[in-house]
């Protein structure tokens, strides 16, 4: 069931926007969902409910979201006879030299003889296959239905900041995720973030029927007449997980998605840009070579997000200064963590004028604050001193900026702030047969 809404939002003829359009859309939904001009050759597939792909095996039901590469669906699996997520890549990340690896690591994290804990924790893929449409060559891709993000889970939280058991709930499974991925696997993930860290669903069609029923989807007329255009935009519609974060009674599990950007351990790197920029490691801000450590330091950051509600590096460009953004950004680390090494160091081009950085003249270049201490002025009301200490140093290991020095996932699972103050039940890996039945 879906419904459009009343009112029209323009004509749209080919792909370009007038400011009177835009300005129109944007109080609406162009600005919360996929660009309409990268519906072109090589780019999205139009898609609207009720369509059908697969000679018919799946039928559109909503829209479940959709990023750079990707839009995602709900759709009906006549062969499964229930719900699944349907990615649809675009043309240019399914062939051709900018064609993405998922598929590759999708299928090698499903090989049989590398079961691990942590593969409970990713997100399997189902089926995969191949169709053409208007605007190119398109590969998709299938998934069991999960919930929706930690960062939606955090906005039900007291002040936005996740309950510290929960947090250690999130940090050990995508730490098993992530050493399942590096050691069993040979993937660097590159993609850490909140919204790619699900919730999983314990009844999935029953989440769809009440989604469904109590909220239709919502899709917005274009009155397109391009064939490349679809003819109403389709607003993002996760499925709701009902898990209260105030509750331990409710099951809470979680699991480590979108392998969109991944790369395999050891490939150089191929110029695209990785990680979202609030979690960029100091080694791909200034383009080094780079490995599983990467997502180690990203987790770290996405922890101390969920834990204080901010970001812990938040970089800005000083144009007046001559500082670009990724300058600010390695400043801002070394304020708060300590001296870059020599190779990175070298890097950052304030430094190579022998200008101090944006903080001021004659702002020193080494750790004006220490992570402990910053811990500490954001740690949420109720944690102990000891809970702050050892969360500090728990992030002071993912967060070292020699890669070299930086913990495994694995290492960090032995870590003492995850063996303290949570429910024993929450923390055990309890095998999902659906997904287990397509390893």
């Amino acid at each position: 069931m879906f419904s459009f809404s009343a009112r029209s939002l323009g004509t749209l003829t080919g792909r370009r926007i007038t400011q009177w359009q835009r300005r129109f859309l944007s109080t609406d939904i162009l600005d919360a969902e996929e660009p309409l001009r990268r519906y072109r050759h090589g780019g999205y597939h139009p898609v609207h409910i009720g369509d059908t792909l697969e000679q018919r095996r799946y039928t559109i039901v909503r829209k479940l979201g959709w990023g750079a590469y990707s839009t995602v669906w709900l759709a009906r699996d006549a062969v499964l006879n229930r719900h699944v997520a349907l990615k649809i890549l675009t043309d240019e990340a399914s062939s051709g030299p900018a064609r993405l690896p998922e598929v590759a690591l999708l299928q090698r994290i499903k090989q049989p003889g590398l079961e691990h804990p942590g593969s409970y924790h990713l997100a399997h893929m189902l089926h995969n296959f191949r169709f053409v449409g208007p605007n190119g060559r398109h590969v998709c891709l299938t998934f069991d239905i999960l919930g929706d993000s930690v960062a939606s889970l955090q906005q039900r939280c007291t002040n936005e900041m996740i309950p510290t058991s929960l947090l250690q709930t999130v940090s050990r499974e995508v730490l098993l995720a992530l050493d399942c991925l590096h050691r069993n696997c040979g993937i660097i993930h590159t993609d850490i973030k909140p919204h790619n860290i699900l919730l999983h669903l314990y009844d999935p069609e029953s989440a769809i029927h009440h989604a469904l029923t109590n909220d239709p989807a919502r899709c917005h007329e274009l009155n397109s007449r391009s064939p490349r255009l679809p003819r109403y935009l389709v607003e993002s519609q996760p499925i709701p997980s009902d898990y209260d974060p105030r509750s331990f009674e409710t099951p809470f599990r979680v699991k480590l998605a979108d392998l969109g950007t991944g790369r395999w351990v050891g490939e150089p790197p191929d110029g695209d840009e990785v990680q979202a920029p609030p979690v960029r490691a100091p080694e791909v801000i200034t383009g080094a070579p780079y490995g599983t450590g990467i997502d180690i330091w990203g987790l770290a950051c996405v922890l101390y997000y969920l834990w204080s509600g901010q970001w812990l590096f938040s970089p800005s460009a000083f144009e007046h200064l001559g500082m670009t953004r990724d300058d600010d950004h390695l400043y801002q680390i070394m304020t708060t963590l300590g001296e870059f090494p020599q190779h990175l160091m070298s890097a950052l081009s304030f430094a190579q004028r022998g200008q101090p950085g944006p903080l001021g003249m004659g702002a020193p270049p080494y750790a004006v604050t220490t992570l402990a201490a910053t811990v500490r002025s954001v740690a949420p009301a109720g944690t102990s001193a000891l809970e702050r200490a050892d969360f500090a140093d728990f992030l002071g290991m993912m967060l070292r900026i020699d890669p070299s020095a930086r913990a495994s996932a694995n290492a960090l699972l032995k870590h003492r702030w995850l063996a303290t103050r949570y429910p024993r039940d929450a923390l055990t890996v309890v095998p999902d047969v659906r997904t287990a039945v397509y390893f």
